[in-house]
């Protein structure tokens, strides 16, 4: 057997085929483990990532206060326009 040669198996013996499902359940178990390590590690990157970015508000969004102020603004400049053309 030290020659390196293929070793012929016999597929029909139930030892074999025992042997074969725990091989491949090992193999499943440590790919699950893998796979789970790696999501454990992507979820405490997300979590460090959150917690060192400060908090700044969005600039790009109106407050409701600024854009209620503006409407109103707007309302006001329509009505007092059309007060002066009635007159």
């Amino acid at each position: 057997m030290c020659g390196g040669g293929a070793v012929q198996l016999d597929m029909s013996d139930p030892a074999v085929a025992d042997a074969a499902m725990k091989i491949q359940a090992a193999m499943k178990g440590m790919l699950h483990r893998q796979r789970m390590s790696v999501a454990d590690d992507a979820d405490s990157v997300d979590r460090i990532m959150a917690e060192d970015e400060p908090d700044e508000p969005d600039t790009d969004a109106v407050a409701p206060s600024e854009s209620h102020a503006s409407i109103r603004s707007a309302q006001s400049k329509s009505s007092a326009r059309s007060g002066q053309q009635q007159e």
